[in-house]
C-alpha cells in the first residue's frame, strides 16, 4: 500500500500488536449499479480466495 499510496507527507509504519481490521462492504438494497454489483462480485470471489 506505501507504494500505491505514495506521497512525501505520509509515512507508513506496520501496526503489529493489534488484530486485523474487519471491514464490510454496505450498498443500499434498492439500489441498481453495475459498478457496485460488479465490485461486490469481485469482492466476494476474494473473500472466497482468502478463506480457502
Amino acid at each position: 500500500m506505501a507504494e500505491y499510496y505514495r506521497h512525501p507527507d505520509l509515512a507508513w509504519l506496520p501496526i503489529t500488536d493489534v488484530e486485523p481490521l474487519r471491514i464490510a462492504l454496505a450498498w443500499p438494497r434498492d439500489s441498481v449499479n453495475p459498478l457496485v454489483e460488479a465490485f461486490v462480485l469481485v469482492v466476494r470471489e476474494l473473500v472466497e480466495q482468502d478463506v480457502s
